[in-house]
């Protein structure tokens, strides 16, 4: 098992829905630095990075399929849709640096 692998799957109970968490909170920036640590964006696709699952930026709003590792089950099956983070802090970002322009 790669090295990378095994920590993520370590990492999974503290990573598993920190990027939504922080998303919900308004934390924009730090949304998408821990999207970035259990997710990387291949062109058109983002792929899980333990499993390697992959969703097409077409089926946002819909669960990511969640593969296996050695270990068994992906520990971030269930985890909201990457896209859908990604665009919600792009979004809350642009419209924070709105705010922040009309003050």
């Amino acid at each position: 098992m790669r090295a990378d692998v095994r920590r993520l799957l370590k990492q999974a109970p503290m990573r598993k829905s920190l990027a939504a968490d922080l998303l919900a909170a308004g934390r924009f920036n730090d949304a998408l630095c821990a999207l970035s640590h259990v997710y990387e964006l291949d062109g058109d696709l983002m792929r899980c990075r333990c499993c390697g699952a992959a969703i097409h930026v077409c089926h946002v709003g819909e669960p990511l399929r969640h593969g296996h590792t050695e270990a068994g089950d992906c520990p971030y099956k269930g985890d909201k849709n990457p896209w859908d983070i990604l665009l919600g802090a792009a979004a809350g970002r642009r419209a924070q640096r709105g705010d922040e322009a009309a003050a």
